[in-house]
């Protein structure tokens, strides 16, 4: 899970032609398969981005926006939420392009968990933070994205992943399997253009008087 920050409301506005916020128009629906790829999919190959850069250069770590091309290919282009803060991004993203990120997720590997041993020990350590959820926030230019609590992913079996040398996660680099929950959003492509997202969400501290875990990420995309 990525981040631990204080979490504040409201929209930033972009310059771009994205008006219409009905969530049909601006996401994929749950169950679609969109180039081949599904919201699980979408979620196990994020997972993957993630842990095969090490954090020097991964796109969770990212201050600037820096490294969001790095590895990227195909039609869905992956975006981060944060690693301890809030970030500001810039990022260039080729036309055509559907975007897939987390608002709030969890994994759980056998590398990261050795002292569990079951696929279903598993989903059951990734979902458990989930249940402190306190809300969730998009927004496109603007314009806020309602009802992404619909839009959760859990895992019915594992996947499959490698960990990098110098890793986020701190653990040996190698293969692993593992499962994930959360809520994820999975865009449309955008016109061409400057556009701004926000994304994040928080949940409320397991412990009395812990802080909120927290996710607030803003991407100022330039879609060409």
């Amino acid at each position: 899970m990525l981040g631990s920050i204080p979490y504040s409301h409201g929209d930033v506005k972009g310059n771009s032609n994205v008006t219409n916020t009905n969530v049909s128009n601006v996401l994929y629906p749950l169950d679609s398969q969109p180039f081949g790829i599904g919201y699980i999919g979408g979620a196990e190959g994020f997972h993957k981005l993630l842990y095969m850069e090490p954090g020097s250069t991964n796109i969770a770590t990212d201050t600037t926006g820096k490294y969001c091309t790095l590895d990227q290919s195909g039609p869905v282009w992956y975006l981060a939420g944060t690693a301890g803060g809030a970030v500001v991004r810039d990022c260039n993203v080729p036309a055509g392009k559907a975007l897939f990120f987390p608002l709030v997720a969890n994994e759980c590997s056998y590398a990261e968990n050795p002292n569990l041993k079951s696929a279903s020990q598993l989903i059951d350590c990734a979902k458990s933070p989930q249940a402190n959820l306190k809300y969730l926030q998009l927004s496109i230019d603007g314009k806020t994205i309602p009802d992404m609590e619909k839009y959760r992913v859990t895992s019915t079996q594992l996947f499959t992943f490698t960990f990098a040398k110098d890793n986020i996660a701190g653990v040996p680099p190698g293969p692993t399997s593992g499962a994930l929950d959360g809520w994820f959003a999975y865009l449309k492509p955008l016109p061409p253009g400057n556009h701004i997202i926000r994304f994040g969400g928080a949940e409320v501290g397991s412990t009395p008087g812990a802080p909120p875990y927290a996710v607030d990420a803003t991407y100022h995309l330039t879609v060409s």
